[in-house]
């Protein structure tokens, strides 16, 4: 079985999804989806998580990832805008 090991994100700016307020519900529930596949492949052995730096779903799991640098602390985080 190969392991993934770096992981590609990108996704819709946050104004696409109709979030306009960083204390929207919908926030929460697209960081926790992030979190939970995120996790899953740190687990597995992921080591970087790349993002274009996008507001909206990048910006978000950028944050998932740092927050889970407390669990995972070799996995990193990379933006190439």
């Amino acid at each position: 079985m190969t392991t993934l090991k770096q992981l590609v994100v990108t996704g819709y700016k946050s104004t696409e999804l109709g979030i306009f307020k960083p204390t929207d519900p919908a926030v929460t529930y697209i960081k926790k989806a992030l979190e939970q596949r995120i996790r899953s492949l740190a687990e597995d052995g992921l080591d970087w998580v790349i993002i274009g730096g996008q507001n909206g779903v990048e910006i978000w799991c950028g944050e998932v990832v740092l927050a889970l640098k407390a669990d995972f602390p070799d996995l990193k985080l990379a933006i190439i805008t």
